[in-house]
């Protein structure tokens, strides 16, 4: 009698252990980015960025608003951008739209009015205005963006005069 050695190991058993492996890593990086506070990261950066780019372009246009929303349909943090170079009121403005970070990235704000913490829901949203001579802020609704995820917390000051964006540490 012919005795059969199975003491190996199929090419679709690995198979089936690597996928195996591969979704549950996939899992789990994505559960950890939601609990370290990633996407709020990602959020405030981009901000910072788009914010930047908009008080350049303002410094070079004549008229140039720049708001961030929290979309409707998607719960997702937006920014709009609009460049005009006629100073009407009937201007018209070339928008750029785009997504700051995912419906997990809660937004609030320090209003500049009278210093209160608002935090914003879907269909909110801030707009600011720069000056096109000096690049300050001549709308600001607000000192402090602070995007939240993950038990962690991003802050973004705003520099009225001089349209400054900058992760605030503190």
């Amino acid at each position: 009698m012919i005795k059969k050695d199975n003491r190996g190991i199929t090419l679709a058993e690995i198979l089936v252990v690597v996928a195996i492996m591969a979704i549950a890593g996939a899992i789990l990086s994505w559960g950890l980015n939601a609990v370290s506070g990633k996407p709020a990261q990602q959020c405030s950066q981009r901000t910072i960025y788009s914010m930047e780019r908009a008080r350049v372009s303002a410094m070079s246009k004549l008229n140039t608003y720049y708001k961030i929303y929290i979309d409707n349909s998607t719960g997702k943090v937006m920014c709009e951008e609009g460049i005009s170079n006629n100073t009407a009121a009937d201007a018209v403005y070339t928008v750029t739209t785009s997504e700051l970070g995912s419906f997990r990235v809660k937004v609030s704000y320090i209003d500049s009015s009278d210093g209160s913490l608002k935090t914003m829901d879907r269909g909110d949203s801030i707009t600011f205005k720069f000056n096109a001579g000096s690049g300050g802020f001549s709308t600001y609704p607000c000192s402090k963006l602070i995007f939240m995820s993950g038990g962690r917390e991003y802050k973004v000051k705003l520099v009225r005069l001089t349209g400054k964006v900058y992760l605030d540490l503190d």
